[in-house]
């Protein structure tokens, strides 16, 4: 049973197996060998504007215009066909070494993407630049470029919300070999505006061989000021426990201070080789952090963490670790949403180096926000695979009220050696849960609640709930509301958090003073007639019966309850 005085404790985690299903939407291949097709993957929002969430997958070294020129594909949520196929203009552009969908910039109602080119070399070797797309026409809005040779911009970027509250989407673009006014390599990360190309922030790292801007986010408002605010890896900067322990800064949107700084916690860990804004995670409200530290050494040598960081305080509220060294455990992270609807934020983290299903294949795992436990763990297919090496939350692709993701392995073979492919699936319809204790009434015995069918909003299938075990001839009713719970009442046990929502008044029927009366009630019918307009797909719903028991304290009775998140 959830409780919310709990969830912001900090949790230490080790990884469980998979406590529930999935099925896999769609896979998508690279073309050939050495494409390395998954090395990056975003959701990319509605490019077409169909109403479906798409798909952003970038093969850097594709063979597109020459040699590893690249290729950036989006793809249908709906149908899963190509949408658009971008190619780098020449040899070693490297298109495709990150990609993210930052929304619409030019407000035409179609999602926009912005891609890497981390080996293009408009201002010397290797500068590097980074485009946005338009979701609408596929054609190039905008470029911007490194300042000078090797300094592979564009290797990260992302999507970043509104910074400058001009109501269009930003977005940041980071390079990593940027030779900064700190030192060589120190790193930058560029904040530039979706609305006009204008510079707005420019993030320089501490010192040299920091390689500040590996990792960039949209890390959410999380100073609560109205201004979207953005998150900063530097996987290799030294601190206080030691070198290449690592760091993550928040900047401000709003005037481009610091926020926080977020430090590995010993040498070598390489904190901040990913990251990723969270969501809510502990239902606080406030925006939370994901960070990776896939060389942290917590279950043995580089076997690896991810830690989820308040971003009210900057606290950990959990952290995650490999099952076993070398899994490199957390070498990629994302928020997922809210995939299990219980009003807490859940986390993506991928383990590229995990043995599960031979060496190397990969794994990649889906925790919950509010307890910390495994929600669904997905394997590499073979060994080598190196799956989970980037892991997204790319919408409800299937638009069934819950939130898919997806998992890349850049190595895989299916056409040639590290051809590479992308998964994308949808959790499971989510089973029916009971919880919490029944009262055991006047005559001793204990009244039970359970369910025939499942809760949908279409078609005209019933969900029948019921309870059995009740006084004869009285009166009862079943009541919901959105949130679990286990709070003494009445000798009993009331089970839902407060508002409480009645439905229709029952008898129990039976006769005598025996226990043979129940209760009935088709809760798909109480959806679908529109009573109550919070009862739709994806919605947590929670039920228990109520019954009266004149001979109880409280002359009433409590059944256990019942927890079911609503279908389409």
């Amino acid at each position: 049973m959830k409780s919310l005085a709990v969830a912001g404790c900090l949790a230490v985690v080790a990884l469980s197996g998979t406590v529930r299903g999935q099925s896999t939407l769609y896979t998508f291949l690279g073309d050939a060998a050495n494409d390395e097709f998954g090395w990056c993957i975003d959701g990319a929002g509605d490019v077409n504007a169909d109403g479906w969430s798409d798909i952003v997958v970038g093969a850097r070294y594709a063979d597109s215009n020459g040699a590893n020129a690249g290729i950036v594909r989006v793809f249908s949520g709906k149908t899963g066909a190509i949408l658009y196929n971008w190619k780098g203009a020449k040899a070693y552009d490297h298109l495709g070494t990150s990609v993210a969908g930052i929304g619409d910039v030019n407000a035409d109602g179609y999602a926009d993407i912005l891609v890497g080119a981390d080996g293009t070399d408009v201002n010397g070797s290797g500068a590097g630049s980074a485009s946005v797309y338009s979701g609408k026409t596929g054609t190039v809005l905008s470029t911007v470029s490194g300042t000078a040779a090797n300094d592979i911009f564009g290797t990260a970027v992302a999507g970043l919300g509104d910074v400058d509250a001009d109501g269009r989407p930003d977005y940041a673009i980071g390079a990593p070999w940027n030779d900064n006014a700190n030192g060589v390599d120190g790193g930058s990360v560029r904040v530039v505006s979706g609305k006009n190309g204008n510079l707005l922030f420019t993030f320089i790292g501490d010192a040299t061989s920091d390689y500040f801007g590996m990792t960039v986010t949209g890390a959410g408002d999380v100073n609560k000021d109205g201004r979207a605010d953005i998150a900063v890896g530097a996987p290799y900067g030294d601190g206080p426990t030691g070198s290449a322990s690592g760091y993550v800064r928040v900047f401000s949107g709003a005037n481009g201070t610091v926020l926080y700084t977020l430090r590995g916690d010993s040498a070598g860990d390489n904190f901040g080789g990913s990251v990723a804004g969270a969501g809510d995670v502990n239902n606080d409200g406030w925006v939370d952090l994901i960070v990776g530290a896939q060389y942290d050494d917590p279950t043995g040598t580089s076997s690896g963490s991810a830690s989820v960081m308040s971003g009210k305080n900057g606290a950990v509220l959990h952290k995650f670790v490999g099952d076993a060294a070398t899994d490199l455990f957390g070498s990629s992270v994302s928020g997922a949403g809210d995939i299990d609807h219980d009003g807490f934020a859940d986390v993506l983290v991928g383990a590229t180096w995990d043995d599960n299903t031979g060496a190397n294949a990969g794994s990649m795992r889906v925790f919950s926000g509010f307890d910390g436990q495994a929600l669904y763990t997905l394997n590499g297919v073979a060994a080598g695979d190196q799956f989970g090496y980037k892991v997204a939350s790319v919408g409800d692709v299937n638009k069934d009220g819950t939130l898919d993701f997806a998992g890349t392995s850049y190595l895989a073979a299916q056409h040639g050696t590290a051809s590479g492919f992308v998964r994308v699936w949808s959790p499971l319809p989510e089973p029916v849960v009971s919880y919490c204790t029944s009262k055991v009434n006047s005559l001793g015995c204990t009244p039970t609640i359970s369910h025939t069918g499942m809760p949908k909003v279409s078609g005209t299938a019933a969900f029948t709930i019921r309870a059995t075990n009740e006084l004869a001839g009285h009166n009862g009713a079943l009541f919901y509301g959105f949130v679990p719970q286990a709070k003494p009442f009445q000798g009993g046990w009331l089970c839902i958090e407060q508002p409480l929502m009645r439905t229709t008044l029952l008898s129990s029927g039976g006769s005598g003073s025996a226990c043979n009366g129940s209760y009935s009630f088709d809760f798909n019918n109480w959806i679908r007639n529109g009573g109550d307009p919070a009862l739709v797909a994806g919605e947590l719903v929670c039920v228990q019966y109520w019954s009266r028991d004149p001979g109880a304290l409280g002359t009433s009775n409590t059944t256990n309850a019942l927890r079911f998140v609503i279908n389409p």
